[in-house]
C-alpha cells in the first residue's frame, strides 16, 4: 500500500518504502515516527501494534495479541482495530472477535490499551464486556464513547477505567461503524446500515436518522459543529440540522468513500474510490 509523508503543510507529498499492507490504522507521533495496527487474524506472522522510525527504516514490535491453536496453526485472538492520541497518552481499542467466534473466550472481548511513553510500552487500561468493539472516540481526557455489535453505545467519565451502556438494540444485527463526540453533550454515532443515532445531552435521550436507504460501506461520520456533518460510505452525505435528514453532498460525487476530515470549518477532504 503506498505511503507517502508531507513535511510542509500538504504542498508536496513523498513516498517511503514502508509496508503497510496488512495495516488497520497509522498514528503519526511525529515526521519520523509513527504507530500502525497489523490485521494479525489475516496475517498470523505479524505483530499487532508496531513502531517505526524513518532515521533507521526499521519495525519495532511494541505489543502483540495472545494466540490460540485452531488445529492447523496460532492464530491471533484478534485485532487491534483504532488509535486516538490524547494530550498526555495514546489509546488503542483491540477486539478479540476471533477467540470469540471460535469459543476461546466468552467475555472480555473488547479492550483498550494505554501508552504513556509515546508508544514504546502498553498496559491494559480495561478488559470487558462479551461483546465485539467497532469503533471508539473521545471527547477530551475523560469522556469517551465506545461503538459494538447490536449497535451498543457505551459511555466513560473516567477516562476509560469504567464503562456504562446508555444505548442498546439487542436484536439487532447491526453494529456502530464510526463515532464523533464534538463535546460533552453531542454525540453522533452511524451503523453499518447508515442508521444515524445521535444525542444532544450527553447521551441520556437518542434520536434516530437514515442516510440513504442502502449500504454497503459505511466507514467515518464527523461533524463541524452542533448542526454541520458528514457522512463518508456510499457517497458523501451531509447533515445542517444535526442529522435529524441527510442529503447526497453532491450529484457528481460518486463511489465508497472511507473518511473524510476538515482542518477547519471550510477546507476539508475525503479518500474513496470509484
Amino acid at each position: 500500500i503506498h505511503f507517502v509523508v508531507t513535511n510542509d503543510g500538504g504542498l508536496n507529498w513523498n513516498s517511503l518504502n514502508i509496508n503497510m499492507s496488512v495495516a488497520i490504522d497509522f498514528l503519526p507521533l511525529s515526521y519520523t515516527e509513527f504507530l500502525k495496527s497489523n490485521r494479525v487474524s489475516f496475517a498470523w506472522l505479524d505483530i499487532a501494534i508496531e513502531r517505526y522510525n524513518t532515521s533507521s527504516g526499521n519495525w519495532q514490535p511494541v505489543y502483540d495479541i495472545p494466540r490460540f491453536w485452531d488445529g492447523h496453526m496460532w492464530v491471533a485472538f484478534g485485532d487491534i482495530i483504532q488509535f486516538q492520541h490524547l494530550s498526555e497518552r495514546i489509546l488503542s481499542l483491540g477486539s478479540s472477535h476471533l477467540a470469540k467466534n471460535a469459543g476461546i473466550i466468552s467475555d472480555s472481548v473488547s479492550f483498550f490499551l494505554q501508552s504513556l511513553d509515546n508508544g514504546y510500552t502498553w498496559d491494559t487500561l480495561w478488559c470487558g464486556l462479551p461483546f465485539i468493539a467497532h469503533t471508539f472516540h473521545f471527547t477530551n481526557d475523560s469522556v469517551g464513547w465506545l461503538g459494538l455489535e447490536y449497535n451498543k453505545l457505551y459511555k466513560t467519565t473516567n477516562g476509560g477505567i469504567s464503562w456504562f451502556e446508555k444505548y442498546s438494540e439487542q436484536l439487532s444485527d447491526d453494529h456502530i461503524q464510526s463515532i464523533h463526540s464534538i463535546d460533552a453533550d453531542h454525540i453522533f454515532a452511524v451503523s453499518q446500515n447508515g442508521k444515524v443515532i445521535y444525542s444532544n445531552d450527553g447521551g441520556n435521550n437518542w434520536q434516530i436518522s437514515q442516510a440513504g436507504n442502502q449500504y454497503s460501506s459505511i466507514s467515518k461520520i464527523f461533524f463541524l459543529d452542533q448542526n454541520n456533518g458528514f457522512i463518508a460510505g456510499n457517497d458523501l452525505w451531509r447533515t445542517t440540522n444535526g442529522g435529524a435528514s441527510w442529503n447526497r453532498n453532491s450529484n457528481s460525487l460518486k463511489g465508497n468513500f472511507w473518511k473524510i476530515d476538515f482542518a477547519d470549518e471550510n477546507h476539508g477532504m475525503a479518500i474513496g474510490e470509484h
